[in-house]
């Protein structure tokens, strides 16, 4: 034991055998040995700071070394799987303790009590102010959404909040008209994708709101038709006001090496948790994402990147250049950012983010506010986020 533990290449130690029934098995004199060497071990892992977990058959004998074990909380199981997956359980303890080690001393928990006893919020800062936001103004997207009555903020003005923040999006142009529709294509000089902004249709896809790959300006009114047609169609069906209020114009950009997920929800408990993941139309399917609860450093995003298991196609796979991480790294801290400054932010969402060696772009973004400007945490209808925070 004292070999193993102190090896620096050993993080812990499972111990199979017979311990505690030595005296049992073999000789009654072996009982007080066997004692004295169950305070040896619990003495060796803690002088070495490392975890002990052992296994025995005799683990149910109730002798004195098992109970000597037990109660310098030293586990001991009749199982060697389960032994096995509570050594792995300690390893996972030491990684989340490393983890919450490096957070501010004021990260609050929304259940209402700080870690270790420690202050609610922020130095400086009120109660709503920690929950809601730290600038404890809402800008003027979340304030017209508010006017309105609405919980979904329109793409444009979540593209207006991400673009504070120095979020990179595909470059749109919000056309009220066909003659503006017109206009934008012909500006971009490549096939146009044409996606409609509705304060009521949260799922443009589902209701044939989005047209890609247009080239030709008779390509891009049959699209434009095609998605005013289909808009007003799908609401109908749902007897939905289809308050179309234009159309986004915008490049069609070439398919990338890998398309993520990024966002932040407010959890009822944790506050907000920053999500990255596998993204593009299958991200429930793929359910392929990293959580942390925010603030992070960037190093912590790496690490989370790194958790994924598309993460070998981030670094590049065969013989493909590997993306911009460093990009990436810094897009998904200016959405955390977004998420902790902007006051009354449920939900953010990026789908999908672009992914390539010369950069990243987010292509596609939608936010909502929580139900009440202050107050308990509501969650928004139908988000795509995972919610295992």
């Amino acid at each position: 034991m004292d070999l193993l533990l102190s090896e620096s290449a050993v993080s812990g130690v499972v111990m199979v055998g017979l311990f505690g029934g030595y005296a049992i098995r073999f000789a009654s004199e072996l009982a007080r040995s066997e004692s004295r060497a169950a305070r040896i071990l619990v003495a060796a892992g803690r002088a070495a700071n490392k975890p002990l977990v052992l296994h025995s058959i005799y683990a149910a004998s109730g002798s004195a070394p098992v109970q000597i074990l037990e109660e310098e909380g030293v586990p001991v199981f009749r199982s060697v799987e389960v032994a096995c997956r509570a050594a792995a359980a300690t390893w996972e303890r030491g990684r989340i303790l490393a983890e919450l080690a490096r957070r501010p001393a004021g990260l609050r928990f929304r259940g209402g009590a700080s870690r270790q006893g420690e202050a609610s919020s922020l130095p400086g800062e009120s109660a709503e102010s920690a929950l809601w936001g730290r600038s404890g103004v809402e800008p003027e997207p979340v304030v017209m959404a508010r006017r309105d009555g609405r919980v979904a903020l329109l793409e444009p003005e979540v593209r207006s909040l991400l673009s504070r923040w120095g979020v990179p999006m595909v470059p749109a142009t919000l056309c009220e008209s066909w003659t503006e529709v017109r206009a934008a294509a012909r500006l971009l000089g490549n096939p146009a994708t044409l996606k409609v902004v509705s304060g009521t249709i949260l799922h443009k896809t589902d209701a044939g709101g989005v047209e890609l790959g247009l080239s030709g300006a008779r390509a891009v009114r049959r699209g434009y038709e095609r998605i005013l047609e289909s808009v007003a169609r799908f609401a109908r069906e749902r007897d939905l006001d289809p308050d179309i209020r234009g159309v986004l114009v915008s490049p069609t950009l070439s398919r990338p090496d890998v398309e993520l997920l990024a966002g932040v929800r407010m959890d009822r408990v944790f506050g907000p948790v920053l999500t990255v993941g596998a993204g593009g139309t299958a991200v429930e399917v793929l359910q392929d994402v990293a959580l942390r609860v925010l603030p992070v450093e960037e190093e912590e995003v790496l690490e989370m990147l790194a958790q994924l298991r598309i993460s070998p196609m981030l670094h590049g796979f065969r013989g493909r250049a590997p993306v911009d991480i460093s990009g990436l790294a810094s897009l998904l801290m200016a959405v955390a950012r977004c998420a902790l400054e902007v006051p009354g932010l449920q939900e953010l969402e990026l789908n999908p983010v672009f992914v390539s060696p010369s950069g990243v772009c987010a292509v596609d973004a939608r936010a909502f506010l929580a139900q009440e400007p202050a107050g308990a945490l509501v969650s928004p209808p139908s988000g795509a986020l995972p919610s295992r925070a």
